[in-house]
């Protein structure tokens, strides 16, 4: 586990967030915190005079603090825990209660024990990309995780009839990764049962951002020459000079580099269309 103070001190700082943030004749509070990957939400519920109600929305702060305090209990054999409750009354006493091992979903609904009233469920890849943050020793692995890890690795996709040009194109080494991108992208669909050939463009943009947003224009350069050479798209000329910014702070100041984006978003449109096709025909 990790430092106790350090934990101690986030959880006073959750507690002083919540008491902070409410208002009128309340006696007791009880907040539930979910973090998968990259998001995170905060539900609760209030007890005053009128009955219950639902907690106002948390503050990016205290949603922060939250993910803070995770990370700070994180261990490297046990990973994180998965879902978290606090329960608060107003003289200031709290208790903070974990969920380690239950399969967590995102709270829509908490009751006055911290308890969940209604939920909605996390998506698998969701819960597998959250796992690889925070890796378990097998022997502390659930068992509804070894499920999803098996499911996972049983997904085999079909391979699209590639042109002449596309083979080429994936050939070199920055597009192969593309790819391995696109293709775990699909693959996440198929383990969320979200499989969808007609949503092309929504997932190759999700795909070109997250490539826009980890790397320097540089590498972007080179994928679009690359596409030139391979004969995918028509040759143009790219911004010249050493483009060792990130490539978001390029995109949004130089047109030279927007134009460039701009040749870039067909290929990768069509690599997932024609992934998403391939898998979609085995249905």
């Amino acid at each position: 586990m990790g430092d106790f103070e350090t934990e101690h001190e986030f959880q006073n700082k959750i507690a002083s967030l919540t008491f902070d943030a409410l208002s009128g004749d309340w006696t007791d509070t009880a907040s539930y915190f979910v973090e998968c990957g990259t998001v995170s939400q905060v539900a609760g519920t209030v007890v005053d005079g009128a009955g219950v109600r639902q907690s106002p929305l948390a503050s990016a702060e205290l949603s922060a603090t939250w993910r803070e305090l995770r990370h700070a209990m994180a261990d490297p054999a046990e990973g994180a825990w998965l879902s978290a409750h606090l329960l608060l009354s107003n003289r200031g006493q709290y208790r903070f209660g974990f969920n380690w091992d239950e399969r967590p979903s995102w709270p829509l609904e908490v009751g006055v024990d911290g308890s969940l009233v209604r939920s909605s469920p996390i998506a698998a890849s969701a819960l597998l990309e959250d796992a690889q943050s925070y890796p378990r020793g097998r022997e502390y692995e659930p068992d509804w995780m070894e499920d999803l890890r098996s499911q996972s690795s049983a997904i085999v996709l079909t391979e699209p009839r590639w042109g002449a040009a596309w083979q080429g194109l994936l050939e070199d080494s920055g597009w192969s990764m593309v790819d391995v991108s696109v293709r775990s992208a699909v693959e996440a669909l198929v383990l969320d049962g979200h499989l969808d050939p007609e949503e092309t463009r929504p997932l190759a943009q999700q795909v070109f951002s997250e490539y826009v947003g980890s790397t320097v224009g540089n590498q972007m350069r080179y994928l679009a020459r690359v596409a030139m050479e391979s004969g995918v798209v028509q040759p143009q000329d790219l911004p010249a000079g050493e483009l060792t910014e990130d490539s978001w702070d390029l995109l949004e100041g130089s047109e030279e580099f927007q134009q460039m984006l701009e040749l870039l978003v067909p290929v990768f449109t069509e690599l997932t269309e024609q992934r998403l096709r391939a898998q979609g025909t085995q249905r």
